[in-house]
């Protein structure tokens, strides 16, 4: 498909900056970058079902069963992402000690993670299953069921994380928060987490297990914060606050060195400066499946605004990232090499 004139435009002036091989470049060099990630573990399953129509006696619809896929989601949406650009990754997030559940996530994580520290408790793991009916093009999302226990973790869990961060968080060249809001973030690992990382990135979603409890605005010191549109309305309380105007109230509310805002299929809007926003537009794609798209942009972006503090580039490999993501089923991780020969066509743009 022909690219929207604005995304060319944008292109044109990333390359008087950068070339395609001085990105490359830069995204190879995190490759021996120290990273660690944080955040809560979700499995998202998709129970694929085709509609019978509505029953004689009830009025409801019926459907047939036809099968079930498995996907590691949330905070390894962005585990999976940014293992294909580093190899130097410690990751830190809980779940259920069952071994369906403990053998599923080990052969699921990336084979070049550096250290993985697991909690293991009786708590259940966060599970998601949606109910979805398999079109040509896209799937259709009928409704979803929770399983989660999503009080916060106990005095002792607090204690391990906080003694691993004490000890580990300088290490560390970059800290990505993954924070769903299912109990795993405390307050204190939240503050431990903003005195000592080096550059830090955070991303606290809304879901409808947590509506209203897990705002942005409970960081107050991160380098780097991305949330969609709708998080950031309720983070301010403005529910009919003109789209540009999001990214400046939000940073009255924390202090970010930069706060991009996730707009779907209106691409984002980036704050770096004093009232100066960076707006850029969505690629026209194919969307098969909506999840993990806004994880796909927030951990590629972060990690260009870590090497390059380009705005622009950020916002437009993040949006990229993003591109490909809605492109796959389920939570899949984007492959590199794809990224990168969908990145060099962009930039052969005349």
């Amino acid at each position: 498909k022909t690219l929207p004139t604005e995304i060319i435009n944008i292109v044109k002036n990333i390359r008087k900056e950068y070339q395609f091989e001085n990105i490359t470049e830069k995204l190879n060099t995190m490759r021996k970058k120290k990273v660690l990630i944080i955040g809560d573990t979700i499995i998202d399953e998709y129970v694929s079902v085709k509609a019978l129509g509505r029953p004689s006696k009830e009025n409801i619809i019926a459907t047939q069963y036809e099968s079930k896929e498995l996907f590691l989601g949330g905070v390894f949406a962005s585990i999976g992402t940014l293992s294909s650009f580093s190899d130097n990754i410690d990751f830190i997030t809980k779940f259920n000690s069952n071994k369906n559940d403990i053998k599923f996530i080990k052969k699921h994580i990336p084979k070049n993670i550096k250290k993985a520290y697991f909690l293991h408790d009786k708590t259940v793991t966060t599970k998601k299953t949606r109910y979805v009916m398999n079109s040509h093009s896209h799937i259709k999302k009928l409704f979803e069921i929770y399983e989660m226990d999503d009080k916060p973790i106990n005095d002792k869990e607090e204690k391990q994380i906080l003694k691993i961060l004490d000890r580990d968080l300088s290490k560390y060249d970059m800290v990505i928060v993954n924070d769903y809001g299912h109990g795993l973030i405390t307050e204190k690992i939240i503050n431990t987490l903003q005195k000592k990382s080096r550059f830090l990135a955070v991303n606290a979603q809304i879901n409808a297990g947590n509506q209203g409890y897990n705002l942005i605005t409970k960081y107050k010191k991160a380098d780097y914060y991305c949330i969609d549109l709708e998080e950031a309305k309720k983070a301010i309380n403005k529910k009919d606050i003109i789209q540009e105007h999001v990214p400046n109230e939000l940073s009255k509310k924390i202090n970010g060195k930069y706060i991009a805002v996730t707009l779907g299929a209106n691409g984002s809007i980036t704050r770096f400066k004093k009232n100066k926003n960076f707006r850029f537009p969505a690629f026209t794609n194919i969307i098969v499946d909506t999840m993990s798209a806004g994880d796909a942009y927030y951990v590629s972006s972060a990690m260009t605004l870590f090497l390059t503090n380009s705005v622009p580039l950020a916002a437009l490999l993040g949006n990229l990232c993003g591109s490909m993501q809605v492109a796959l089923r389920g939570c899949s991780p984007i492959n590199k090499d794809i990224f990168y020969q969908n990145l060099n066509s962009l930039f052969k743009i005349n």
